[in-house]
């Protein structure tokens, strides 16, 4: 593995013990401004939850439904979600269609749209790798 993945997969590795005490949603936006191959690789080798990639459209409603399915099924408080941080805004939440680019960074603007919309009350904490 190249050395930034390994670095990467260390972070996650280490979030992951926080945000399991903790029972939050730890978003880690990781680079790939064009392509999520190192977000994509990072996020199968730490067992990420939710992998975003440039490449592949996402729905937030699907990322909620998710961490919805690991909380009430699966009995998990916690969820890794892995960003790169050239993914495209969906606004299919909060925002409306939209095609602009936010303000904040790729991992703040998930972790807003995963509490905007969350049907419980969730705890996500973003961390920029």
């Amino acid at each position: 593995m190249i050395p930034c993945v390994n670095t990467i997969v260390d972070a996650i590795n280490r979030l992951t013990f926080t945000a399991s005490s903790h029972d939050r949603v730890m978003v880690v936006e990781v680079m790939g401004r064009t392509a999520g191959h190192l977000a994509l690789q990072a996020g199968i080798a730490s067992g990420a939850d939710v992998i975003l990639i440039p490449e592949l459209p996402y729905s937030v409603k699907d990322i909620c439904a998710h961490l919805a399915e690991l909380r009430d099924c699966w009995k998990r408080r916690f969820a890794i979600v892995v960003v790169a941080e050239g993914i495209h805004p969906t606004g299919d939440c909060s925002q409306g269609a939209s095609e602009t680019r936010p303000s904040c960074s790729m991992g703040q603007y998930i972790a807003n749209e995963i509490m905007a919309c969350s049907a419980y009350p969730v705890d996500v904490r973003v961390s920029v790798r």
